[in-house]
């Protein structure tokens, strides 16, 4: 697996709980048939990594403000 595309999936997953609050069986339904303890690894990895990484930070409040301007203007 390359990490670019671990990491861009556990981005999903994160924003996926955080934003919308979906169950984490739900969400690893989605990303694959996942287990939940799957996604669990994958949203405490990327609140570690947002607290250590301003990249990712800046990746999360971009997609964020995206996803935000796009559901207002449906």
């Amino acid at each position: 697996r390359k990490m670019e595309i671990a990491e861009a999936r556990q981005l999903s997953m994160y924003l996926c709980r955080d934003i919308i609050g979906t169950s984490l069986s739900n969400i690893g339904v989605y990303f694959g048939g996942r287990d939940h303890t799957t996604v669990i690894h994958a949203v405490k990895t990327i609140d570690k990594k947002r607290k250590k990484d301003e990249r990712i930070e800046k990746i999360i409040n971009s997609l964020k403000q995206e996803l935000s301007l796009s559901i207002a203007s449906i």
